[in-house]
């Protein structure tokens, strides 16, 4: 199974269910095992916002609720609506370049 995400990663909320879409473009982190819950059958994650602004929550009756969220508030979210952040790449600097360029000069 490809997942977007793993345990310990920083993620964007990229999707949420109706009327919870104020969540979209949060930070959060992930915490795991995966897993998958009966409600709906996706790989989901349990998440808590990098901030302690409301979240908005779909309860199972699909009633709407306002939650600051903790670990122990248990909140999972579909792995496919996180988009993992990821560090940028390890940028070679140039003078590193140039350096090991003269010196594979040397041999030539």
């Amino acid at each position: 199974m490809n997942l977007r995400c793993k345990d310990g990663d920083l993620a964007v909320i990229v999707g949420d269910f109706p009327r919870c879409e104020a969540n979209i473009g949060r930070i959060v982190e992930v915490r795991g095992p995966m897993r998958i819950p009966n409600q709906y059958p996706l790989p989901c994650w349990k998440i808590k916002p990098i901030d302690d602004r409301e979240w908005l929550i779909a309860e199972g009756d699909w009633s709407l609720t306002r939650e600051v969220v903790t670990w122990r508030s248990g909140i999972i979210h579909p792995d496919c609506w996180l988009l993992p952040i990821q560090p940028p790449p390890e940028k070679v600097s140039d003078e590193k370049v140039t350096a090991e360029s003269e010196e594979a000069a040397m041999f030539l």
